[in-house]
This record gives structure tokens, sequence and C-alpha cells, in this order.
């Protein structure tokens, strides 16, 4: 989730996914949660981004509710990999959650989420609403791709 404004100039953003996970983050609001904390790797080409590192960003939407734009470095194979750390070590960093939230299964929000769930022994759901399509069935990272969030869906404590 980012920003209405930071959305609009992201191509990976998806406006609709965001008015979905604010309404979420409302709801949990208004069913009495002190804080809601959203995290967020906004996407990013190294190929399209002159910037060699994403830097962190804290956003107020609503009062205890904020958005946490997670920092990672954009460059080739670095980047999957920074973001997984990234996304781990700021949800330990976090106050402790009573539960997780995962708005897509991709591989880089929900693994960390789930092992961070299990430290911290609370319950995570992980809401299945974009998988990566197989654009090319020859093209094995795709298929790698699809099976991690597959699987991630389907063994989500």
């Amino acid at each position: 989730m980012q920003l209405p404004e930071d959305c609009a100039r992201n191509p990976w953003c998806s406006e609709a996914l965001n008015v979905t996970q604010l309404t979420l983050m409302r709801a949990f609001r208004a069913c009495g949660v002190e804080h809601v904390t959203g995290f967020s790797l906004p996407g990013s080409s190294a190929r399209r981004n002159p910037q060699s590192i994403k830097r962190s960003k804290r956003s107020k939407l609503e009062p205890d509710i904020e958005i946490w734009e997670l920092p990672f470095v954009t460059v080739g194979l670095l980047q999957p990999f920074t973001q997984i750390f990234s996304c781990l070590l700021h949800m330990l960093l976090a106050r402790r959650p009573d539960a997780i939230l995962v708005s897509n299964p991709i591989t880089r929000i929900a693994v960390p989420a789930m092992i961070v769930a299990r430290i911290w022994r609370v319950p995570i759901v992980i809401i299945a609403s974009d998988l990566t399509p197989v654009i090319s069935a020859s093209n094995p990272l795709r298929r790698v791709q699809q099976t991690l969030q597959l699987n991630v869906a389907r063994y989500a404590p």
C-alpha cells in the first residue's frame, strides 16, 4: 500500500488494492484495534529506476493508521533478497502485533510475515487476491514464483 499520490505515480501500484487495504485497516480500527501499521514494498524496476536504493518512508494515513514503505536495493538479483530481509527486520523491530494480515501472497512479504507470525505466535491471514500469472510456461523463474505464491497461500498457518 502507498499514499494515493504516490500510487498514482507508480505503475506497479493498484489503486483498487490500496482502497481495499485502507478499508480493512479502518475496519480493524472500528473493531477496537489501537494502532494499525501497514508495511509496503512499493514496486520498483531496476531497469526503469535510476535510484539504486529505495528509501524508507513512514506516512500517517489517519490517526493510528500508518504505512511504512520499507527500504531495499533495486539492483538486479539484490532486489528480492534485500526486500525479504528488510521486511523481516522491520516487522521484528515493530511493536508486537495482535495479528498479521497479508493482502497478497507475494513471497517477498508473505514469507517474512509467516516467520514473524511464528516467532511471535500470532495469527496470520493471507489473502490470495492476485497471484502472479504464468505468462510464459517456458520461463522457469515465473513458474517458481507462482509455485512459491501458491504454497505460501496454501500453507499459511
